[in-house]
């Protein structure tokens, strides 16, 4: 496994450190450091002095990354020290080799390396060694807190091997402290050492406790006995009196479980105890460990320690397997594929996709072998009963670079004997070949080459595949999206016989929040629609599809959801392709996160955690335990029909193909009461991870379902399957306050006296509840807690003894005061927007003071100051200003603002700032090209960060590379943009319609409410401006009010080149905006985004913009706004 691991990361080594520089031990010797306080004292220390000169002790040698340069010498508080540089000469790692003599393959695999850094600015580091589980082992992240003063981290490595494994160019290493790394990302700024010290024998607590299961992944079955083992390791002479307590918190983060375990554990004593835990419901759960420990002193000393678990209804052997469900995984990038087989398998999916790569079988031309690594894999999957589809991918440099398409007669040649190699050598074993993968976008495809020349590639692979493996399937297209144009110029091209499968990856993580699961299959019901043009329809498979659950509070291009969403939806998502009869085969991306970078989309799209985990490697996320109780409920199923309440409300129904035994999926996207006619007299409810809920009756066999972007399954003996009507409804908060009272509501429409049960954790009490009498009724309940969670209460409502509805209501517990955001001008400064934080009460009865201060992000915490505010009464708002430089005002920002209040009570809480304030003008500009202070007033806009530098081929240059700056103003018929954009390189060659092709600007606005936008969020006008060889050219796509797409001439632009600056100068009517006779209503907030496209070369290869919306996706609920200030 090791060795796997290091053929991958070999190849990401030397991307970051091309060349290493090397220092050997001939540099002076040091006088050893005091030992750090959790350090024995039994082994020697290695040592290094980092400055002007370089001192070594017991180092064999020391290397940097990247040109030959060793950093910038410094001197901070009288001592000398060298700062890394990610810029420039690129020195971003210090490589240590320890003397063999004093450290290697160590017996105590306990190792500290403690690094001094002087605490200035915001940046990070961290290291990464040759540890006994992986040759390439990352490290925690150490965040600087810009303090300006000297500090010490210690990383304690519990598994060292320290047996010159780590390889870099330059030699073998035993570890680097750096700048970057596969785990932590780049960090934002550099990081200033002063030196560095390694020895065994280092240990972070008194009593070292570790957690561990005999499970892959912490993962229990529903039958097993949920049993940890406690490592309780003394690193002291003394004996410890040892007390461990122990909460298993859920999804929510709420206690389902508490106890204690207390241990005498003797000095320098290793022991093991069993901590067995209750809790028995499928779902994922956190072990939450604070131990104690007193020693002869008798002073505890506590510390708290995670693990995850979860627990899973797994299939057993002899179980079926669903063959048409599956996920995409990465084992020839060295993941574990034993591991990743027993966990899809427990799950109860028998399909998986991979990589099997053309440079790894045609090493020289010509010459076709397996390679040992992929041949294991192969066999793996086929031995755990698994249907494995591979790509036949990338790139070969013996005809072109690595991951480019094959771009002549030869390399075409070559790469499908190389696919026919595959299916020959493993027929029976690889059951399907995908040829290539997401064709139609830059990443796989860097040239982007044509339609025509996919089919060429196609047709070879084809022809070559069939004559050695007739019955293999073929698969085609395999898009980004479902790009109906791109297929059809296939097709076209004489494609569409050339394929046996067609496949899409119809990722829905650009569009909204939630899944509209309804439209989502109206999307790809067009590729059907579109094959019957050519043909009898092919099967459609979806061969990627899935949700990152990355968190941050940069904007990305992709949307963010929660694990829990990530569970909903990729189970909704089988389903209705069940239901709409597409998806004979169906891949979840992915299996295993590829990362730990938490702000990283693709990180975090796998459905159990990565193996770079430090928590619990491989744990499950919500998902996997989602799709096993779902392929135990439905895997073995054929769908029969559906019921549709409503756009985002359905229900389906599944019949078992060996005992008949029927089944029905029921969920909603949002809020929704719904009943159905089932026809039965009980029915059995089962929630998302395969718990039983409850089992309910009905003698009308009528069931009513209150659903809050919930889904249940439903069991039993079903008569009937259609809608029914509605007998009762309710009404509750979804989010409430500390010490406010709130009501559930309670209407029946049969005006009946019922009973209501209601139960709840202690979040909550009970001030009233008298049932319902006469068709109303309520339960009053009081908010006991303030800790901005959610909370579920589950209510019953029988008549007599049979329950009549049973809901569960998730309620979150907000914060006492809200704040929004808002940057406003002012006569005096109105070339100046101000942030001011709009506080208000939200109590019943409680006047509050207190204080707020921004804590991320880092630029906009380091200069703003907290902010007290005094006496807010209830229900009352106020305007509280936040001070900030002027340039800190001009960009978009998601904030976090942490408050505290008099009372003790202290929360967090985000918000976005993305508003621009046009500024009337009492004279027009004149359209000259000169952006003329005199003339333009109104805040200023910027976009020069690389979170709003886009597809960039990967790399943003910085604000010389692309970035703008620009202001709005307007008068009663026009809209004024001035705009000044930095660009290494002017290249526009295109003309009309193909203008965002090349530099130039895009301008998208739209005036619909916010229920308008959410009805349509693609209608929205659109226009790209550009300098072109026949003069400005200003271009409308689309319009909000249907105008025509095409040139605009009653419109003006002067654009300028400038050096390396481009100042576009525009003037354009609203009638061309929006419609003829437009009248703009006083202090008017529109939706507005921006996009500088940047194309360096012939064509676009990126883009900047200030808000979204526009550039990836067509969707203006991730507009910004635009307030035309009177």
């Amino acid at each position: 496994m090791c060795k796997k691991m290091s053929y991958i990361k070999k190849r990401n080594c030397q991307k970051i450190a091309s060349v290493v520089m090397t220092l050997f031990c001939s540099l002076s010797f040091i006088a050893p450091a005091a030992y750090a306080s959790g350090h024995n004292g039994e082994y020697p220390i290695a040592e290094l002095t980092l400055g002007n000169s370089f001192g070594m002790k017991n180092i064999q040698r020391i290397g940097w990354g990247d040109v030959g340069d060793y950093g910038t010498r410094l001197v901070r508080d009288g001592r000398e020290c060298l700062k890394l540089n990610k810029e420039g000469s690129k020195t971003l790692f210090v490589y240590v080799d320890v003397n063999n003599k004093m450290l290697y393959e160590p017996k105590d695999a306990r190792v500290g390396v403690e690094v001094d850094y002087f605490d200035e600015g915001h940046g990070k580091f961290t290291i990464t060694y040759d540890g006994l589980t992986g040759n390439f082992t990352d490290g925690e992240i150490v965040q600087l807190e810009d303090t300006g003063e000297w500090k010490t981290h210690t990383f304690y490595l519990y598994d060292a091997e320290f047996a010159n494994g780590f390889w870099a160019t330059g030699g073998a290493w035993d570890f680097r402290i750096g700048e970057w790394s596969e785990v932590m990302g780049m960090t934002n700024e550099d990081v200033i050492l002063g030196g560095i010290r390694v020895s065994q024998g280092y240990y972070e607590h008194e009593v070292n406790v570790i957690a561990s299961t005999e499970h892959t992944g912490n993962i229990f079955d529903t039958a097993d006995e949920k049993v940890f083992n406690l490592n309780m390791e003394n690193n002291t002479a003394a004996q410890q009196e040892t007390l461990v307590e122990y909460t298993v918190t859920d999804i929510y983060g709420n206690a389902v479980e508490t106890g204690e375990l207390k241990k005498s554990v003797k000095g320098k004593e290793k022991t093991d105890e069993k901590l067995t835990i209750k809790t028995s419901k499928n779902g994922v759960y956190v072990l939450n460990l604070k131990v104690t420990t007193t020693g002869p002193n008798e002073l505890p000393v506590t510390y708290e320690k995670q693990q995850d678990f979860s627990v899973m209804d797994k299939f057993k052997e002899g179980e079926k397997l669903n063959e048409t469900l599956g996920t995409a995984g990465h084992t020839s990038w060295g993941h574990d594929v034993y591991k990743s087989m027993e966990l899809i398998t427990a799950a109860g999916m028998g399909a998986w996709r991979d990589e099997y790569g053309w440079d790894v079988v045609e090493r020289a031309k010509g010459d076709y072998k397996k390679s040992d690594m992929h041949d294991e894999n192969v066999n793996a999957m086929y031995n755990a009963g698994v249907y494995p589809l591979f790509i036949a991918c990338y790139g070969n440099p013996l005809y072109d670079e690595y991951r480019s398409v094959p771009q002549t007669d030869e390399g075409i040649k070559a790469y499908a004997k190389y696919a026919a190699f595959l299916a020959e050598q493993y027929k029976g074993k690889i059951k399907a070949i995908e040829i290539w993968n997401e064709y139609n976008i830059a990443p796989f495809n860097p040239n982007m080459l044509d339609a025509e020349h996919y089919v060429k590639m196609l047709k070879a692979c084809y022809q070559e595949i069939k004559k050695v493996n007739p019955d293999i399937p073929v698969i085609g297209i395999d898009c980004a999206g479902v790009d109906i144009d791109f297929m059809k110029k296939v097709f076209d091209a004489g494609g569409y016989e050339y394929m046996d499968v067609v496949s899409v990856h119809p990722y829905y993580v650009y569009k909204e929040q939630r899944f509209d699961d309804q439209e989502w299959a109206k999307w790809v019901l067009e590729v059907k629609d579109l094959m019957k043009q050519y043909g009898e329809p092919k099967e459609i498979w979806l061969t990627e599809m899935g949700w990152p659950t990355h968190k941050t509070e940069e904007r990305t291009d992709m949307l963010q959801y929660t694990d829990e969403q990530q569970g909903k939806y990729q189970t909704r998502m089988y389903m209705t392709c069940r239901a709409n009869d597409f998806g004979k085969r169906i891949f979840m991306y992915g299996f295993e996160e590829k990362g730990v970078q938490p702000g990283n989309p693709e990180h975090h799209f796998g459905i159990v955690r990565s193996e770079y985990n430090v928590r619990t490697p491989l744990a499950a996320k919500p998902a996997l335990i989602a799709v096993a109780a779902m392929n135990k409920l439905i895997g073995n199923s054929d769908y029969v029909d559906s019921v549709y309440f409503n756009e985002d409300t359905s229900a389906h129904r599944f019949t078992d193909r060996d005992s008949n035994e029927q089944t029905i999926a029921i969920w909603s996207s949002r809020e929704d009461n719904v009943s159905l006619n089932l026809g039965a007299t009980k029915v059995t409810v089962i929630d998302l991870y395969g718990n039983i809920v409850d089992t309910f009756r009905s003698q009308n066999g009528i069931y009513q379902f209150d659903l809050n972007d919930d889904q249940y399954y439903i069991k039993g003996k079903f008569t009937a399957f259609s809608k029914a009507d509605t007998d009762i409804t309710t009404e509750y908060p979804h989010e409430v306050v500390k010490g406010n009272t709130f009501n559930i509501k309670v209407a029946d429409k049969q005006k009946r006296n019922l009973r209501i049960d209601v139960k709840c954790d202690d979040a909550f009490t009970i001030e009233e509840n008298n049932g319902v009498v006469n068709g109303d009724g309520k339960v009053s309940m009081k908010v006991m807690k303030e800790d901005s969670d959610l909370h579920n209460v589950f209510v019953n409502i029988y008549e007599g003894e049979q329950i009549v509805l049973s809901s569960r209501y998730t309620i979150k517990i907000g914060s006492q005061m809200s704040g929004e955001f808002m940057l406003v001008t002012t006569e005096t400064t109105p070339r100046r927007q101000r942030l001011v934080n709009r506080l208000k009460n939200q109590t019943d009865s409680t006047t509050i003071s207190g204080s707020c201060e921004i804590i991320a992000p880092e630029e906009l915490a380091s200069a703003a100051k907290k902010t007290r505010f005094l006496n807010i009464r209830p229900g009352d708002t106020v305007s509280v200003p936040i001070n900030l430089p002027e340039q800190l005002t001009t960009r978009s920002w998601n904030i976090t603002m942490r408050y505290e209040l008099d009372d003790g009570t202290v929360w967090e809480d985000s918000g976005h700032i993305n508003e621009t304030v046009a500024q009337k003008a009492d004279t027009p500009p004149v359209i000259d090209g000169v952006l003329a202070n005199s003339e333009w007033k109104g805040s200023l806009f910027e976009a020069k960060s690389k979170s709003e530098a886009i597809d960039l081929n990967g790399a943003w240059g910085g604000e010389k590379d692309i970035s703008l700056t620009g202001r709005v103003m307007y008068d009663s018929e026009n809209l004024y943009l001035g705009l000044t954009v930095k660009d290494n390189a002017f290249v526009q060659e295109k003309t009309g319609a193909d203008i965002w092709n090349g530099d130039c600007v895009q301008l998208a606005i739209e005036d619909f409410s916010e229920e308008e936008r959410d009805a349509n969020t693609s209608k929205f006008t659109e226009i790209g401006i550009a300098q072109t060889k026949v003069g400005p050219t200003i271009w409308r796509y689309n319009s909000c009010y249907d105008l025509p797409s095409g040139e605009i001439k009653n419109a003006e632009a002067k654009i300028k080149r400038i050096g390396t600056e481009t100042i576009y100068e525009i003037k354009i009517p609203f009638s061309e905006l929006f419609k003829e006779g437009y009248v703009l209503k006083a202090d008017k907030t529109m939706g507005f985004s921006i996009v500088v496209n940047d194309a360096d070369n012939k064509e676009r290869k990126g883009w900047i913009e200030y808000n979204s919306g526009v550039g990836r996706d067509k969707n203006s609920k991730l507009f910004g706004t635009l307030k035309f200030a009177s």
